[in-house]
């Protein structure tokens, strides 16, 4: 279960310009309106037919005109598994060091992720949705924003860039999905609200006297995010990215000690 003292950070994608400008947001995803049907009293007293009613209910719950069935089936074929490996060989028995998520920003073959994703890897390898399996190369990172540009070589037909939103236009309230590969759950999405901008965390650049510098412009999020959600994409309401899913801060903890918020 979501416990009251987790938070979601995303960075903010307005500091990080990594690979291209992000366009202006349109008005409707700030001033939608959350519409579901309803039942009337007589369904209601039916059990089976108020199940059923349910069920159709959530299936056309509709933010802005779309309804997020629409929105994760446009996002989802961009957002990738990345796994990385401290030595590849010709043995089976080869272990990634760790899993996170990214995206595709252009046809060009280019991922974004975050940089402590692949941090120390001597191998990446991207998973796209389609079963597709190719080996990446790092292309930059910026410890700043926590943040990696991968480069894989497949044609461009396999290839499902996601637009980048403008994260300035956020605003507090604004509903937000986030999706990834939490726990290895691929293609996991998430709704929550923008709960508050400007928020700070150490970032990954060391500073002098062994601490960190900080990273700021985050924003906060309430939507469910785990370990393994690293490096995916906080989306808006029109389909764009205007974050990067970071870190979560939370009390709770999952039987082999990772930070979880959600059940």
């Amino acid at each position: 279960m979501k416990t009251r003292n987790s938070i979601a950070l995303a960075v903010s994608l307005i500091s990080l310009l990594v690979l291209t400008s992000c366009s202006s947001l349109t008005n409707s995803s700030t001033e939608s309106m959350l519409n579901m049907d309803t039942t009337t009293g007589s369904q209601a007293d039916d059990p089976e037919t108020a199940n059923q009613a349910d069920g159709e209910m959530a299936s056309q719950l509709e933010i802005g005109g779309t309804t997020l069935a629409e929105i994760y089936d446009r996002v989802y074929p961009g957002v990738v598994t990345i796994w990385t490996y401290s030595d590849v060989g010709d043995s089976d028995n080869t272990r990634p060091l760790g899993q996170g998520s990214g995206f595709v920003v252009d046809t060009d073959g280019h991922i974004l992720t975050n940089q402590h994703v692949i941090e120390g890897a001597s191998a990446i390898e991207v998973d796209f949705p389609s079963g597709l399996k190719s080996w990446a190369e790092l292309i930059a990172t910026d410890p700043n924003s926590d943040l990696a540009v991968l480069k894989v070589d497949i044609p461009q037909e396999g290839l499902f860039p996601l637009p980048l939103g403008d994260s300035d236009q956020v605003r507090v309230g604004d509903f937000v999905i986030a999706v990834g590969n939490p726990f290895n759950y691929e293609g996991t999405m998430t709704l929550g609200i923008v709960s508050s901008k400007g928020r700070t965390l150490e970032s990954v650049n060391p500073a002098p006297g062994g601490s960190y510098f900080s990273a700021g412009d985050l924003i906060q999020t309430d939507a469910a995010i785990n370990p393994g959600n690293s490096g995916g994409p906080l989306i808006n309401l029109d389909g764009e990215v205007i974050g990067v899913n970071r870190a979560i801060s939370t009390e709770s903890f999952s039987a082999a000690g990772n930070p979880v918020n959600s059940g």
